[in-house]
């Protein structure tokens, strides 16, 4: 369902404007929640304030008039009532603590009975307001001389009945009691309140002074219960508003995507009709908005499409052709040199083997071995500079060369002097090979050679141990045509080897970089050194293919052993 793009649209519209929404809903319950605490902490406040200054006036004329002294007004000691035996005997199963809580006293003046009758009046009026459960005069010590008439009701044995119900005369020395009857710092105090019938609310008090003396404090308590119900119905109202136009945009996001994206779906059915291959499919642009420009560009992606699919067919026929005569060049040039082993199946004085593997579909490197007469074997293997068609062709032009010189020098100097005499006239490609030209004697193993540049070739002796063959130095071929060469011998003895290679051995790289080297050549060859030289050169091969771990071939490789076995 999510891989429409429409319905991914409307969803994540859908999303962000739920979060909108949910932030907006949560922001204006807690403003409103806010604003009602508000509300109410000023009524609270203007209630306990005008309480205060009723009663502290009140006591004021009290004084005044000379119905009781200063000293009688600030005469808070206490005096226990004595409660009927009958409602004694319906606190029978009361523990002692919640028998203190309800205790009666009244002043040892007749003060508490005065205020009783002027304020009993002037308190109820207070519960006008439906959130006020109570207002009420303690004083410093948080006796309450006069309550509400609801909490002032006659006591019938039942201690939660008279707990709750007759709460006048008794003394609310609890912390949120005291602290509001000694205040005198704050001229209003607001604390939260748990009543001891578990009703949580707010206490809301103002001081009372007498002649300039604070003598207690008002009390307003608004219930929370029916401030959180009050909380609680506007955010349900709201959630449900909410929904509702939470509802009505989704269906309107739904619609008004749907209806933007059928532009969008007709060229996207365009585009699968071009992937199903057709290319002369053209695409009706009917607005120029963003959908139009993309239409428009991929009318000319299909134009050009086709350019290109027309340019690639002829580009893969002559790719085709070019490898075909890549392949028949590869044919011939394998044809070039000798590969069929064992070569000289009736001769038993030596064994030749031989091995090349172009780095690409042709190469420049060569081996050759030809009979000059019929007791000595020339021996040749070079490496022509550069790859590919060119090294190959410079590559057949000097086995040529070096075949049909042979025959009439016969000495490895003087043909490399004339192979490179040859090569250097008009070679404006400025090629050139390195070669290593050898003559073996067949009956004494003297072995004449001449290096033009190469790499050293390894005699691999009859015990096995190998060292490197020191030549003199010298110039490639095809570099300057005058090129004197030197001619240099070596006696092989019986079972005595030569291994002559091209540096695509000793040069085959890893994913690391580091060259395969003369070195590891010398040592993995002193390992198999006694070995038959096939074999020698199969794992040489197929040790180098392992070091390189996959990294392609960056050069020619060719190997060519000779083994000297004697008449």
């Amino acid at each position: 369902m999510f891989k429409k793009l429409s319905i991914r649209l409307s969803f994540f519209i859908t999303v962000i404007m739920l979060i909108i929404l949910t932030c907006f809903t949560i922001f204006f319950i807690r403003e409103r929640t806010d604003r009602l605490y508000l509300a109410i902490m000023k009524r609270g406040r203007a209630s306990a304030h005008l309480g205060s200054k009723v009663v502290s006036k009140l006591l004021d004329n009290i004084v005044e008039s000379g119905v009781f002294s200063v000293e009688e007004v600030f005469d808070n000691s206490l005096v226990k009532i004595q409660l009927p035996e009958k409602i004694i005997k319906g606190y029978g199963n009361v523990s002692e603590a919640n028998l203190k809580k309800i205790e009666k006293y009244h002043y040892k003046t007749t003060l508490d009975s005065y205020l009783e009758s002027k304020l009993l009046e002037v308190l109820d009026g207070f519960l006008k307001d439906n959130q006020i459960v109570f207002a009420i005069l303690v004083d410093n010590n948080g006796y309450v001389p006069v309550h509400n008439s609801r909490y002032s009701m006659p006591l019938k044995g039942d201690f939660i009945y008279d707990r709750n119900n007759n709460r006048t005369k008794r003394l609310f020395n609890d912390v949120v009691g005291l602290k509001a009857a000694k205040n005198t710092t704050a001229d209003i105090k607001k604390q939260l309140y748990r009543r001891d019938t578990g009703e949580i609310m707010w206490d809301v008090s103002s001081p009372v002074y007498v002649k300039g003396r604070h003598w207690g404090s008002f009390r307003i308590g608004f219930s929370l219960t029916e401030i959180l119900g009050e909380i609680k119905d506007l955010r349900n109202k709201l959630i449900i508003s909410m929904s509702l136009l939470m509802m009505i945009c989704i269906i309107f996001i739904n619609r008004i995507t749907a209806y933007l994206m059928i532009s969008l779906e007709q060229l996207h059915k365009g585009v699968k009709k071009v992937s199903e291959g057709d290319l002369n499919y053209k695409h009706q642009i009917i607005s120029n908005d963003e959908i139009g420009e993309l239409a428009s560009a991929f009318n000319i992606m299909v134009d050009d499409l086709n350019t290109y699919m027309d340019n690639l067919k002829k580009t893969t026929a002559m790719k085709e052709r070019i490898e075909s005569e890549l392949s028949v060049a590869r044919a011939i040039q394998m044809d070039i040199v000798p590969k069929l082993f064992p070569a000289y199946p009736n001769r038993d004085e030596f064994d030749i083997y031989a091995f090349i593997e172009p780095a690409r579909s042709v190469g420049g490197d060569l081996y050759d071995f030809f009979f000059i007469d019929d007791d000595h074997l020339m021996i040749s293997v070079g490496d022509v500079s550069g790859k590919g068609i060119p090294a190959s062709l410079f590559m057949a032009v000097t086995q040529t060369l070096i075949r049909s010189t042979s025959m009439s020098l016969k000495s490895p100097e003087k043909v490399l002097k004339h192979v490179n005499a040859e090569l250097s006239r008009n070679n404006r490609s400025c090629m050139f090979v390195t070669l290593f030209l050898c003559l073996m004697d067949l009956k004494t193993g003297i072995v004449s050679f001449s290096n033009a540049g190469h790499n050293m070739p390894i005699n691999i002796q009859k015990n096995g141990d190998v060292e490197y063959i020191k030549c003199k130095p010298a110039c490639a071929l095809g570099v300057v045509d005058d090129m004197e060469f030197n001619l240099e011998e070596l006696k092989l003895k019986k079972e005595e080897s030569l291994f002559i290679y091209t540096d695509g051995v000793t040069e085959a790289m890893n994913s690391a970089d580091e060259l395969f080297g003369d070195d590891r050549l010398l040592k993995e060859i002193g390992i198999i050194g006694k070995e038959p030289i096939e074999s020698i050169i199969g794992e040489i091969a197929y040790k180098v293919k392992t070091f390189a771990d996959g990294c392609p071939q960056s050069d020619d490789i060719t190997m060519l052993a000779v083994k000297y076995i004697g008449a």
